[in-house]
C-alpha cells in the first residue's frame, strides 16, 4: 500500500474526518480519522500548545486514511515527532507529550530510525 503525504493544520475534525488547510494555499482537503488516531488529535486540537498550530505532514493511504503525522523540528529532515497508526496501536516516536514550542529539537536518531521501519509497512 503507498502513502500520500499533506502539510497542513487541522481546521476542524469529527468522529471520522480531519479537515485540514494546506499550507501556502488556504486549500482544505479531507481525511478519515478514526480510533487512537482521532483520540491524538482530539488532544493536540484540545490544548493551547504550540503543536495545534504547527504546520505538520499528515500521510495517508490511497482511501484517504490517516496512518502517520511528523510535527517538524529544527532539522529540516528529522522531525521532531511522529505519530503512526498500526493497526489499533498508535505509536509515538520522539517526546510523547504534546509539544509546546515553536522550534522543537529533533527526535533522536533511534526513534528516527524506528520511524522510518514503521513506515515501511505502508510502502
Amino acid at each position: 500500500m503507498s502513502t500520500y503525504r499533506r502539510t497542513g493544520t487541522v481546521a476542524s475534525f469529527d468522529s471520522s474526518i480531519a479537515m485540514l488547510d494546506e499550507e501556502g494555499t488556504g486549500h482544505p482537503f479531507l481525511l478519515r480519522v478514526s480510533g487512537p488516531m482521532l483520540d491524538y488529535i482530539a488532544a493536540v486540537e484540545a490544548s493551547d500548545r504550540e503543536e495545534k498550530y504547527t504546520y505538520c505532514t499528515y500521510y495517508y493511504d490511497n482511501l484517504c486514511n490517516l496512518v502517520a503525522i511528523t510535527v517538524p523540528s529544527k532539522n529540516s529532515v528529522i522531525p521532531a515527532k511522529a505519530v503512526v497508526l498500526i493497526g489499533n496501536e498508535l505509536l509515538t516516536f520522539g517526546p510523547h507529550d504534546i509539544i509546546d514550542t515553536g522550534s522543537p529539537e529533533m527526535m533522536s536518531m533511534n526513534s528516527y530510525i524506528a520511524f522510518c521501519d514503521a513506515m515501511e509497512k505502508f510502502n
